[in-house]
């Protein structure tokens, strides 16, 4: 009786340890157990209103020159709130919208529903992504690519080249190596300033030899654009990140 206590009691404790082990890795890979998720049920309507304001300054020239060159079919990577979508979708683009976080997906599905935009949001991981070879016409990933950390880049990259159309391209953004050194206002609304429980990121940083070394052998880059943070208070001025438009080796 007591051999057959103890058994149970193995067996009970194996099925507690293995339900422990997969709720604490769910949406990771064996490469890095980061996934560059934001938690976006954790912030605000009035929160993530204030991070719908932002865009990166060259957001209105990559809309033109798709539009030029006939891109129709879409995908935004790590789509977030959702707003970057939201723009591309009222400037005529069928949009895909991407991201691991459920809660941004739902309330971007209910946006586009009210605003009757074209845009059909999934919720998976960008380093699998449920999508055919060859899919889409253009891919957006802003503020996305770098942010499991520096052995996801490629494998992430891998993928939105799998997915993306021969001659098709992807804008992304990296971060800059003097990212992390910026001083960022009180008010500024950057990761470094919110509570480390509201997202699951380790920043890879770039500079432009590392471009070179990680990028090119996989894209032929088209542009690349600077931007800089200017501290409000000391008027100190440090680039934060790179906006890279580039077409991948097939």
């Amino acid at each position: 009786m007591k051999t057959f206590v103890w058994a149970l009691i193995v067996v009970l404790l194996i099925v507690l340890g293995t339900v422990f082990f997969f709720n604490n890795n769910k949406g990771t890979n064996s490469a890095n157990t980061v996934t560059g998720e934001w938690y976006w049920e954790k912030f605000s309507e009035e929160e993530i209103q204030s991070w719908s304001k932002s865009f990166m300054v060259e957001t209105g020239e990559v809309i033109r020159k798709w539009q030029e060159a006939g891109v129709k079919r879409m995908l935004d990577v790590g789509a977030g709130q959702g707003h970057y979508s939201m723009r591309f979708a009222r400037n005529g683009f069928d949009v895909d919208a991407l991201d691991i976080n459920e809660f941004s997906m739902q309330r971007l599905d209910r946006l586009a529903k009210e605003q009757n935009l074209n845009i059909k949001t999934v919720t998976a991981d960008a380093r699998k992504m449920p999508y055919d070879d060859n899919t889409f016409d253009g891919v957006i990933a802003i503020q996305i690519i770098n942010l499991a950390g520096c052995d996801n880049v490629v494998p992430m990259l891998n993928e939105i080249c799998r997915v993306l159309k021969p001659n098709g391209q992807v804008w992304f953004t990296l971060d800059a190596m003097e990212n992390m050194d910026v001083k960022h206002d009180d008010s500024d609304k950057s990761s470094a300033s919110l509570p480390e429980d509201r997202y699951d990121t380790e920043y890879c940083l770039f500079d432009i030899e590392k471009i070179r070394k990680t990028i090119l052998p996989m894209m032929d880059l088209k542009q690349i654009t600077k931007t800089t943070y200017i501290n409000p208070k000391t008027t100190e001025s440090k680039m934060t990140k790179y906006g890279i438009i580039g077409v991948c080796k097939k």
